[in-house]
């Protein structure tokens, strides 16, 4: 077995590719969560991959925005209460 990849920066899935009579040549596909057991279906390959390329780019956004400040004012700007939102005014 292999390293263990750290938290959040690995995703398994099985993938089911098939061809029905009526498609013609056109694969259709699933791919299943191992761990949740969620299954997604597609009618195409295309359908597929523009899936994947939307999950890992929110994946990527995630990862890039930093995590919002505690709302409880602890230790996010010495503990004085979150400052005012920006453009509202008092």
């Amino acid at each position: 077995m292999g390293p263990a990849a750290p938290s959040g920066e690995y995703r398994a899935f099985v993938l089911r590719l098939w061809r029905e009579p009526d498609a013609g040549q056109r694969y259709r596909c699933s791919l299943e969560d191992p761990g949740t057991g969620e299954r997604r279906g597609f009618e195409s390959v295309e359908g597929l991959l523009a899936f994947l390329a939307a999950l890992t780019a929110a994946e990527r956004r995630k990862a890039a925005d930093p995590e919002p400040a505690p709302r409880d004012g602890s230790s996010a700007n010495g503990g004085h209460g979150a400052p005012p939102a920006k453009g509202r005014s008092r």
